[in-house]
């Protein structure tokens, strides 16, 4: 007689695959993020410390130039009538720009020799620079060069009309 081939092996019980619990989320990114966001804003803060007070210093150099370089036809005319007369021209009323209260042109009481050209600075809405005057004069004879000088403080005008 004959052996019956061996059974195959019997199959494993049904068994449910066993779920291990997840491990919980790490919450290191949202632990940096609080790190780097406590770390950044006392940095915007010391810059904006920095930035601000530079812009406003900007803002009034650059008004400060505006009515300057107002003052530009006014020089011109200025410059033409002592070519043709040898003479300053009297307070015209010559137009002002935006910033400049006023514009008056003479010469000074104690000098005649030179032209002088007054810019009364209004309307600017900074205190550093409304109702002040920037003074710009010329020789009558001579290198047709303007001198400038102010009352205004000095880290607000041009290197030309600072005072030493």
């Amino acid at each position: 007689m004959s052996i019956p081939p061996p059974l195959p092996p019997s199959l494993p019980a049904a068994s449910h695959p066993r779920t291990t619990a997840k491990p919980p989320k790490s919450n290191g990114c949202l632990i940096a993020f609080a790190v780097c966001a406590a770390l950044c804003i006392p940095l915007a803060g010391i810059l904006a410390a920095i930035a601000l007070p530079a812009y406003q210093q900007y803002v009034l150099k650059s008004k400060v130039m505006a009515a300057i370089n107002a003052t530009r036809p006014v020089r011109e005319a200025i410059d033409n009538r002592l070519a043709h007369t040898g003479q300053c021209p009297g307070n015209d009323d010559f137009k002002g720009a935006r910033d400049v209260e006023r514009i008056e042109v003479g010469q000074l009481a104690d000098d005649a020799t030179r032209c002088v050209l007054a810019l009364h600075l209004g309307g600017t809405g900074k205190d550093q620079l409304d109702g002040r005057t920037i003074w710009m004069d010329r020789a009558k004879n001579g290198d047709g060069k303007w001198h400038c000088r102010s009352d205004i403080d000095n880290r607000h005008l041009p290197s030309a009309c600072r005072e030493d």
